[in-house]
């Protein structure tokens, strides 16, 4: 059975464990040397750097080449969004396809350079059906 002198001395150890901890973890690593192990300093040798990993392998870092992008659209909507991609899309340095549910009219012919160029999928319109939600990045 549970005395009152076990319950106490349980709380008692409960209680100093926090406080143990509470001053263990607001001390800086500087003024208690134990911590150190628990900072990013010493935690990141655990873990691969970019600059090891590179050097033991021939990859290059990731760059603008190294992208493909797929890009999906109504050319309805794309009157409205053309501005905003030709911002950022560099023609010959970015990489990718618009793929559009129809094949683009009137005032967007001919087709700019500085958009991507455009391929017209024959189930585009079945697939935004199916995923009325767009998956953003």
């Amino acid at each position: 059975m549970n005395s009152p002198h076990t319950s106490a001395v349980f709380k008692h150890l409960l209680i100093s464990g926090l406080v143990v901890f509470l001053i263990f973890v607001s001390i800086p690593s500087q003024i208690f040397p134990l911590r150190k192990g628990l900072t990013s300093e010493t935690s990141s040798s655990f873990s691969p750097r970019i600059n090891d990993y590179s050097s033991q392998t021939n990859y290059s870092p990731t760059n603008l080449s190294h992208l493909v992008f797929g890009l999906l659209g109504s050319e309805k909507a794309w009157h409205h969004r053309k501005a905003y991609i030709e911002s950022w899309w560099r023609p010959n340095a970015t990489r990718g396809f618009l793929y559009l549910d129809k094949a683009p009219t009137g005032d967007l012919l001919p087709w700019s350079n500085a958009s991507p160029p455009y391929r017209v999928s024959d189930n585009l319109t079945e697939f935004l059906l199916e995923r009325p939600t767009p998956e953003r990045l």
